[in-house]
């Protein structure tokens, strides 16, 4: 398991959760890009946009779902798993040439969702577009920042203007309890600081 931060909560949508992962090693986020990169030179289906199951060789990513699955104990206290629970991560891969995307929510596949940022190229891109109660929020994360939200919040990835990869690592919580018993203004505001 990878070290946090304090979890902060947004201040205009507090079911937005953050936290920034310590890197354990020197070499731990090259090690995963290089892995992911590794994965798109060898996957011939790969065109861009679209999210693949990550191969986890050095179990870097087992240990970044670790993290995310403790952090959420924490938050929230212990649930019961679905049977839709998965315990892995899936990358979603794109630069300026290979970027699509739409607005989605994961309430198909999930209860809490995340997204940590492996590799944000360039400054102030490859955000998040989110829509909450009709009003629309741009995040713009730091690199190593692990989101978290309850799978029915809609968003969508934000293009990048370079040829580098912009590299998000999507990870999911599937439990039997709805998700709204959780992301309750109590629970947030004992576990989390407001993010100022």
């Amino acid at each position: 398991m990878y070290k946090f931060e304090n979890i902060f909560y947004n201040i205009d949508v507090p079911q937005l959760l953050s936290t920034k992962i310590i890197q354990s090693d020197a070499d731990m986020q090259l090690r995963m890009i290089a892995c992911i990169e590794q994965q798109l030179t060898r996957n011939p289906n790969y065109h861009g946009g679209y999210t693949f199951e990550v191969k986890d060789p050095c179990n870097d990513f087992a240990r970044l779902y670790n993290t995310f699955f403790h952090i959420v104990t924490q938050l929230f206290g212990p649930f019961n798993l679905s049977v839709k629970q998965r315990n892995y991560c899936w990358a979603n891969v794109y630069n300026k040439d290979t970027y699509r995307s739409n607005l989605h929510h994961h309430l198909r596949t999930s209860s809490i969702n995340a997204i940590f940022y492996l590799n944000i190229p360039t400054d102030n891109e490859g955000g998040l577009r989110l829509v909450v109660n009709e009003q629309e929020l741009i995040y713009i994360p730091d690199q190593l920042e692990l989101l978290i939200m309850p799978s029915w919040m809609l968003h969508e990835p934000l293009p990048v203007t370079c040829e580098q990869n912009r590299i998000a690592i999507n990870m999911e919580i599937s439990t039997i309890e709805d998700v709204n018993t959780y992301f309750t203004q109590q629970r947030i505001f004992k576990h989390a600081r407001p993010n100022i």
